[in-house]
Protein backbone atom coordinates (compact mmCIF):
# COMPACT_ATOMS: atom_id res chain seq x y z
CA UNK A 1 0.00 0.00 0.00
CA UNK A 2 1.45 3.03 -0.91
CA UNK A 3 1.83 5.66 1.90
CA UNK A 4 0.71 9.78 1.63
CA UNK A 5 4.24 10.52 0.72
CA UNK A 6 4.26 8.51 -2.10
CA UNK A 7 0.89 9.65 -3.56
CA UNK A 8 1.51 13.27 -3.15
CA UNK A 9 4.71 12.08 -5.53
CA UNK A 10 2.65 10.39 -7.71
CA UNK A 11 0.28 13.35 -7.83
CA UNK A 12 2.35 15.78 -8.66
CA UNK A 13 4.11 13.99 -11.43
CA UNK A 14 0.55 14.18 -12.95
CA UNK A 15 -0.49 17.31 -12.80
CA UNK A 16 3.31 18.20 -13.50
CA UNK A 17 2.42 16.02 -16.98
CA UNK A 18 -1.05 17.76 -17.67
CA UNK A 19 0.71 21.09 -17.41
CA UNK A 20 3.35 20.76 -19.84
CA UNK A 21 3.20 23.52 -22.19
CA UNK A 22 3.53 23.25 -25.92
CA UNK A 23 5.83 26.59 -27.19
CA UNK A 24 5.55 26.84 -30.64
CA UNK A 25 8.64 26.80 -32.70
CA UNK A 26 10.42 30.41 -33.85
CA UNK A 27 9.53 31.03 -37.17
CA UNK A 28 11.90 33.14 -39.85
CA UNK A 29 9.72 35.96 -38.96
CA UNK A 30 9.91 36.11 -35.41
CA UNK A 31 13.71 34.89 -35.28
CA UNK A 32 14.13 38.16 -37.42
CA UNK A 33 12.34 40.69 -35.45
CA UNK A 34 14.06 39.03 -31.79
CA UNK A 35 17.87 40.03 -33.99
CA UNK A 36 16.41 42.79 -35.33
CA UNK A 37 14.12 44.17 -32.55
CA UNK A 38 14.78 42.46 -29.22
CA UNK A 39 18.57 41.60 -29.09
CA UNK A 40 21.04 44.23 -28.21
CA UNK A 41 22.76 45.90 -31.11
CA UNK A 42 25.36 44.14 -33.18
CA UNK A 43 24.20 40.87 -31.67
CA UNK A 44 26.29 37.91 -33.08
CA UNK A 45 24.38 34.74 -34.50
CA UNK A 46 25.85 32.83 -32.03
CA UNK A 47 24.50 35.45 -29.10
CA UNK A 48 21.27 35.33 -31.07
CA UNK A 49 21.23 31.06 -30.95
CA UNK A 50 21.73 30.94 -27.24
CA UNK A 51 18.90 33.59 -26.60
CA UNK A 52 16.64 30.85 -28.58
CA UNK A 53 18.11 28.13 -26.53
CA UNK A 54 17.10 30.50 -23.08
CA UNK A 55 13.76 30.67 -25.03
CA UNK A 56 13.02 27.20 -25.66
CA UNK A 57 14.25 26.38 -21.95
CA UNK A 58 12.24 28.28 -20.23
CA UNK A 59 9.50 28.63 -22.27
CA UNK A 60 8.86 32.77 -21.73
CA UNK A 61 7.69 34.73 -25.07
CA UNK A 62 10.16 37.30 -25.19
CA UNK A 63 7.57 39.31 -27.31
CA UNK A 64 5.55 40.01 -24.23
CA UNK A 65 7.91 41.13 -22.21
CA UNK A 66 8.63 37.88 -20.59
CA UNK A 67 12.00 37.83 -21.35
CA UNK A 68 15.08 40.54 -22.21
CA UNK A 69 18.18 39.84 -23.88
CA UNK A 70 20.75 42.71 -22.78
CA UNK A 71 24.11 43.71 -23.20
CA UNK A 72 25.68 45.74 -20.19
CA UNK A 73 29.03 47.64 -20.22
CA UNK A 74 29.81 46.00 -24.15
CA UNK A 75 29.74 42.61 -22.30
CA UNK A 76 28.24 38.86 -23.36
CA UNK A 77 25.13 39.61 -23.88
CA UNK A 78 22.88 38.54 -20.50
CA UNK A 79 19.16 37.19 -20.47
CA UNK A 80 17.20 38.48 -17.57
CA UNK A 81 12.87 37.58 -16.85
CA UNK A 82 10.30 39.87 -15.69
CA UNK A 83 9.01 39.01 -12.13
CA UNK A 84 5.90 37.64 -14.12
CA UNK A 85 8.02 35.39 -16.24
CA UNK A 86 9.23 33.92 -13.03
CA UNK A 87 5.36 33.38 -11.63
CA UNK A 88 4.76 31.98 -14.86
CA UNK A 89 7.62 29.52 -14.48
CA UNK A 90 6.89 28.47 -10.73
CA UNK A 91 3.15 27.73 -11.52
CA UNK A 92 3.85 25.54 -14.30
CA UNK A 93 6.02 23.23 -12.02
CA UNK A 94 2.18 22.60 -10.23
CA UNK A 95 3.76 22.67 -6.87
CA UNK A 96 3.85 26.70 -6.49
CA UNK A 97 1.07 27.64 -3.88
CA UNK A 98 1.37 31.26 -3.74
CA UNK A 99 3.20 33.89 -1.25
CA UNK A 100 3.42 34.54 2.09
CA UNK A 101 4.05 38.54 2.19
CA UNK A 102 5.34 41.25 1.22
CA UNK A 103 6.64 42.73 4.33
CA UNK A 104 8.63 45.71 4.39
CA UNK A 105 10.79 46.74 7.44
CA UNK A 106 12.87 49.94 8.94
CA UNK A 107 15.78 49.88 10.77
CA UNK A 108 13.92 48.60 13.85
CA UNK A 109 13.28 45.23 11.56
CA UNK A 110 9.68 45.13 13.04
CA UNK A 111 8.31 43.26 9.60
CA UNK A 112 4.40 45.15 8.49
CA UNK A 113 2.54 44.34 5.38
CA UNK A 114 1.79 47.97 4.14
CA UNK A 115 4.53 50.33 4.06
CA UNK A 116 3.50 53.88 4.63
CA UNK A 117 6.59 55.79 5.88
CA UNK A 118 7.63 58.67 3.55
CA UNK A 119 10.95 57.46 2.95
CA UNK A 120 12.35 54.01 1.25
CA UNK A 121 11.72 50.73 3.54
CA UNK A 122 15.14 49.05 4.44
CA UNK A 123 14.47 45.74 3.20
CA UNK A 124 11.51 43.67 2.02
CA UNK A 125 10.73 40.18 2.41
CA UNK A 126 8.54 37.29 0.82
CA UNK A 127 8.04 33.85 1.80
CA UNK A 128 6.94 31.10 -1.30
CA UNK A 129 4.73 27.98 -0.61
CA UNK A 130 5.98 25.06 -2.35
CA UNK A 131 2.94 21.59 -2.45
CA UNK A 132 5.37 19.31 -0.79
CA UNK A 133 7.11 21.18 1.72
CA UNK A 134 6.44 21.71 5.20
CA UNK A 135 7.04 25.38 5.43
CA UNK A 136 7.56 28.52 3.19
CA UNK A 137 10.88 29.63 1.58
CA UNK A 138 11.42 33.10 2.99
CA UNK A 139 13.97 36.05 0.97
CA UNK A 140 14.69 38.80 1.90
CA UNK A 141 16.34 41.80 -0.05
CA UNK A 142 17.50 45.05 1.20
CA UNK A 143 17.16 48.10 -0.24
CA UNK A 144 20.46 49.35 -0.23
CA UNK A 145 21.86 46.37 -2.12
CA UNK A 146 19.86 46.53 -5.03
CA UNK A 147 18.44 50.42 -5.95
CA UNK A 148 20.85 51.15 -8.82
CA UNK A 149 22.55 54.34 -8.90
CA UNK A 150 22.14 57.52 -11.62
CA UNK A 151 19.32 58.04 -13.53
CA UNK A 152 18.88 53.88 -13.29
CA UNK A 153 17.53 54.74 -9.97
CA UNK A 154 14.05 56.71 -10.68
CA UNK A 155 11.89 53.37 -10.55
CA UNK A 156 13.17 53.04 -7.02
CA UNK A 157 12.95 56.41 -5.96
CA UNK A 158 9.38 56.55 -7.27
CA UNK A 159 8.31 52.57 -6.37
CA UNK A 160 11.03 51.94 -3.54
CA UNK A 161 8.42 49.13 -2.00
CA UNK A 162 7.34 47.70 -5.37
CA UNK A 163 10.98 47.05 -6.59
CA UNK A 164 12.31 45.78 -3.41
CA UNK A 165 9.72 43.30 -2.80
CA UNK A 166 10.09 42.45 -6.54
CA UNK A 167 13.97 41.48 -5.91
CA UNK A 168 12.43 39.64 -2.91
CA UNK A 169 10.05 37.66 -4.85
CA UNK A 170 12.70 36.74 -7.12
CA UNK A 171 15.05 35.38 -4.57
CA UNK A 172 12.05 33.16 -2.72
CA UNK A 173 11.03 32.05 -6.14
CA UNK A 174 14.69 31.28 -7.16
CA UNK A 175 15.57 29.40 -3.54
CA UNK A 176 11.86 27.75 -4.13
CA UNK A 177 12.61 26.29 -8.18
CA UNK A 178 16.66 26.03 -8.25
CA UNK A 179 15.83 23.42 -10.84
CA UNK A 180 13.79 26.18 -13.15
CA UNK A 181 15.54 29.40 -12.45
CA UNK A 182 18.83 28.66 -11.68
CA UNK A 183 21.04 30.89 -13.58
CA UNK A 184 18.37 33.28 -14.39
CA UNK A 185 17.94 36.62 -12.89
CA UNK A 186 15.56 39.10 -13.30
CA UNK A 187 16.07 42.65 -14.34
CA UNK A 188 15.39 44.06 -10.84
CA UNK A 189 18.18 42.09 -9.41
CA UNK A 190 20.33 43.10 -12.60
CA UNK A 191 20.03 46.75 -13.14
CA UNK A 192 22.25 48.08 -10.28
CA UNK A 193 24.99 46.07 -12.18
CA UNK A 194 25.46 48.80 -15.17
CA UNK A 195 23.86 52.32 -14.63
CA UNK A 196 21.57 53.53 -17.37
CA UNK A 197 22.03 50.51 -19.68
CA UNK A 198 18.15 49.89 -20.42
CA UNK A 199 17.55 53.29 -21.68
CA UNK A 200 20.61 53.45 -23.16
CA UNK A 201 20.12 55.09 -27.32
CA UNK A 202 22.56 53.29 -29.92
CA UNK A 203 22.79 55.18 -33.12
CA UNK A 204 24.78 53.71 -35.98
CA UNK A 205 24.94 53.78 -39.61
CA UNK A 206 23.49 50.66 -39.77
CA UNK A 207 20.04 51.62 -37.40
CA UNK A 208 19.03 54.93 -37.57
CA UNK A 209 16.86 56.71 -35.14
CA UNK A 210 14.21 56.64 -37.27
CA UNK A 211 14.63 52.39 -37.78
CA UNK A 212 14.77 52.27 -33.90
CA UNK A 213 11.60 54.08 -33.38
CA UNK A 214 9.45 52.29 -35.61
CA UNK A 215 11.02 49.35 -34.00
CA UNK A 216 10.45 50.27 -30.47
CA UNK A 217 6.33 50.90 -31.88
CA UNK A 218 6.23 47.21 -32.96
CA UNK A 219 7.84 45.66 -30.26
CA UNK A 220 5.82 47.69 -27.73
CA UNK A 221 2.49 46.68 -30.37
CA UNK A 222 3.00 42.99 -31.02
CA UNK A 223 3.95 43.97 -34.35
CA UNK A 224 1.66 46.54 -34.76
CA UNK A 225 -1.62 44.22 -34.24
CA UNK A 226 -2.70 46.18 -30.95
CA UNK A 227 -3.93 49.18 -33.28
CA UNK A 228 -5.54 50.85 -30.17
CA UNK A 229 -2.44 50.74 -28.32
CA UNK A 230 -0.38 51.99 -31.14
CA UNK A 231 -2.96 55.27 -31.95
CA UNK A 232 -2.42 55.91 -28.18
CA UNK A 233 0.83 55.78 -28.11
CA UNK A 234 1.70 57.98 -30.97
CA UNK A 235 -0.76 60.79 -29.46
CA UNK A 236 0.62 60.56 -26.12
CA UNK A 237 4.29 61.36 -27.15
CA UNK A 238 3.31 63.31 -29.89
CA UNK A 239 5.18 61.14 -32.56
CA UNK A 240 4.50 62.11 -35.89
CA UNK A 241 3.99 59.33 -39.04
CA UNK A 242 6.65 57.13 -40.18
CA UNK A 243 6.84 58.43 -43.81
CA UNK A 244 7.83 62.12 -41.77
CA UNK A 245 10.12 60.24 -39.66
CA UNK A 246 11.96 58.41 -42.64
CA UNK A 247 12.08 61.35 -44.55
CA UNK A 248 14.55 62.95 -42.42
CA UNK A 249 11.82 65.85 -41.79
CA UNK A 250 12.20 65.20 -37.89
CA UNK A 251 15.57 66.34 -36.29
CA UNK A 252 17.66 63.58 -34.37
CA UNK A 253 16.99 65.91 -31.06
CA UNK A 254 13.62 65.01 -31.49
CA UNK A 255 14.09 61.93 -32.65
CA UNK A 256 16.03 60.70 -29.57
CA UNK A 257 13.37 62.45 -27.29
CA UNK A 258 10.54 60.30 -29.02
CA UNK A 259 12.54 57.06 -28.27
CA UNK A 260 13.92 57.84 -25.51
CA UNK A 261 10.09 58.38 -24.03
CA UNK A 262 8.79 55.12 -25.67
CA UNK A 263 11.77 53.28 -23.92
CA UNK A 264 10.95 54.87 -20.31
CA UNK A 265 7.25 53.93 -21.09
CA UNK A 266 8.34 50.06 -21.95
CA UNK A 267 10.80 49.91 -18.96
CA UNK A 268 8.29 51.17 -16.31
CA UNK A 269 5.53 48.96 -18.23
CA UNK A 270 7.68 45.95 -17.79
CA UNK A 271 8.85 47.18 -14.16
CA UNK A 272 4.92 47.35 -12.48
CA UNK A 273 3.41 44.99 -14.76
Amino acid sequence: MQSDQQLSIVENHHALQERQIYFPALDAEKIKLLKTQIMPPHSSDDELALFMHVIRRTKLDPFSRQIYAIRRNGDKVSFEISIDGARLIAERTGLYKGQNGPFWCDDDGIWIDVWLKNKPPVAAKIGVIRSDFSEPLFATALYREYRPNGKQGFMWDKFPTLMTAKVAEMLALRRAFPCELSGIYSQEEMAQATPGVTKKIISNSDVTLADQIIGQLRSMTSNFSDKDRLDWILEMHNIPSSRDLMSGKINNEEQERILEKLRNQEYEESICG
